[in-house]
């Protein structure tokens, strides 16, 4: 009898198995739960409904449906494996990498368990040793594709980009039809600078999961860095679906502006991503207004006072007051799109922000009679950005090479704790900090600058929107709209690029920027206070 009942539950099992093999995940927890009723300690039940809890992202559910499972039947090496999957989810690291630990002791040659390790390990940011299991998952079982694209993301998170694309290709050798793979793949090379080498990668994940909107969202910040606009705006619309991106959409009742006719309607265009964001993008408020539509541009408080100064038709709130009532609305960075926005067609108005006259007089007047030329300096942005640790510098890298001569005044409304002493013992560098209470007054500021030198942050695209002369120091990878390559920037017309030949190579970018400034002394375009004119080179 016993002998007939576990050749039931046996069948059960392989049939229920076969229906999650199968994608039928619906009928297989059906048959899972099935058994459950006929048997409630049933472990393996137990444990393959933890594992559908957790592909259905309910982790909470899964977790404890795996210490259940685990409860019933404590020596089953997958249910800790899979466990720490659930409690890597619920941030709960330390107990996930006990269960991996655990599993690793009852099973150590288990290439999963190793793998999910990894995972774990990821998760906390400790890269050398999640490298080094998965490693490990690929000895035991070198055929493992999953652990091999693993492997790719923990030498990606070393900047050993390189060899992160010979293990995705490892992967893809194993498991050609791997999205993640070409995912992967397509964002080392990124990386390193090679946007349209990544864009196919991009294009094959979307090909096998059309639904993957971090690849859309992937591909078309590599199409808007080579210039192909066409595609890039309409990919660039997956940012609110991707989880890579962080973007998160404002939800309004009325439809969002694709194009259509708005003579005579109102449309909010509002703030989405940073403050630079909304400087570079508030150009197409104007082009609505041409259109017959009463605009309304809902911006953050300390650009309230600046983009007043964009369009008088242009109404400028404030984010968070109460706004009128609206027929459309848009998120700044989707007006590219629904103007169809390409290279050629881009537009390109001349200083479309002003500063105040008033503002400015007032601060000819703090600098006083001019002796030399002023130099504005923007050397770090913001500490939360998420690529703030390749487009910042310190300090004292950039005083390096800034030669004497010149009135350098800071930019900068925050500086840093670290450069704060180096700032200290360079008193002819002048601090304005306090007085920079919003946009306005640094837009004022920036006006009386006869040069701004910035890093990619939002004083670079307010000296462009203000038509002052910039140079914009970006790393060896940047931003999407400083495009690939190029020395100039087709939004701002007065702005300069100076790139890093290579990642994390300042030095190399300011020896450009010395070579440029002397090259600016020697045409007459800049005048140091001291009759030498600055040497070019280190």
């Amino acid at each position: 009898m016993q002998a007939l009942i576990e050749d039931k539950q046996a069948e059960a099992l392989r049939a229920a198995g076969a229906l999650y093999e199968a994608g039928r995940l619906d009928e297989a927890e059906a048959a899972y739960r099935a058994m459950l009723a006929a048997d409630p300690d049933h472990a393996r039940a137990t444990h393959m409904l933890a594992v559908l809890a957790f592909r259905r992202g309910a982790y909470a559910e899964a977790d404890a449906l795996f210490e259940r499972a685990i409860g019933l039947d404590p020596g089953a090496p997958n249910f800790y494996s899979n466990r720490a999957n659930a409690l890597k989810e619920l941030d709960r690291m330390d107990e996930a990498l006990a269960a991996t630990e655990h599993a690793l002791k009852l099973q150590p040659r288990f290439a999963a368990a190793h793998n999910n390790r990894g995972l774990v390990l990821t998760a906390m940011g400790r890269h050398d040793a999640a490298l080094a299991a998965y490693e490990r998952a690929v000895q035991i079982e070198p055929g493992f594709a999953e652990a091999w694209s693993n492997r790719g993301i923990a030498l990606q998170s070393l900047e050993l980009f390189a060899a992160a694309v010979q293990s995705y290709d490892h992967a893809l050798r194993l498991k050609p039809d791997y999205p993640e793979a070409h995912y992967n793949r397509a964002i080392a090379l990124g990386e390193q600078a090679r946007p349209a080498e990544a864009i196919p990668g991009y294009a094959q994940a979307l090909a096998l999961r059309p639904s993957y909107a971090d690849a859309a969202f992937g591909k078309s910040l590599a199409l808007l860095a080579v210039g192909e606009y066409e595609e890039g705006w309409q990919l660039y619309e997956a940012r609110w679906a991707s989880k890579v991106s962080g973007g998160q959409k404002r939800v309004f009742a009325e439809p969002q502006w694709l194009g259509e006719d708005v003579q005579g309607k109102t449309v909010v265009l509002h703030a989405e991503q940073g403050l630079g964001d909304s400087i570079q993008f508030c150009r197409y408020a104007p082009l609505l207004a041409d259109r017959g539509a009463k605009v309304i541009l809902d911006v953050p408080s300390p650009l309230v006072q600046l983009m007043r100064t964009l369009d008088p038709r242009v109404l400028v709130t404030e984010s968070g007051v109460k706004l009128p009532p609206r027929d459309y609305h848009s998120p700044l960075l989707s007006l590219p799109l629904a103007f169809k926005s390409t290279l050629a067609t881009l537009p390109r108005p001349r200083g479309y922000l002003r500063a105040e006259a008033s503002k400015v007089a007032l601060w000819q007047e703090r600098l006083g009679a001019r002796t030399a030329s002023r130099i504005g300096l923007v050397w770090s942005g913001s500490t939360a950005h998420k690529s703030d640790q390749w487009r910042s510098l310190r300090l004292k890298e950039l005083l390096r090479y800034l030669p004497p001569g010149f009135d350098y005044v800071c930019l900068q409304k925050e500086v840093r704790e670290v450069d704060a002493p180096v700032l200290a013992a360079h008193p002819e560098i002048r601090v304005f900090s306090e007085l920079l209470t919003d946009f306005s007054e640094t837009a004022a500021l920036v006006q009386c600058m006869d040069l701004v030198i910035s890093v990619d942050t939002s004083v670079a695209h307010l000296a462009g929107a203000l038509a002052r002369p910039v140079w914009i120091l970006v790393a060896h990878r940047p931003d999407w709209r400083w495009l690939h390559k190029r020395t100039d920037s087709p939004w701002y017309p007065t702005a300069g690029i100076i790139r890093q030949p290579q990642a994390h190579d300042w030095p190399g970018a300011l020896r450009q920027l010395q070579t440029e400034l002397a090259a600016a002394c020697r045409s007459g375009h800049l005048k140091p206070a001291a009759s030498t004119v600055p040497a070019a080179g280190a």
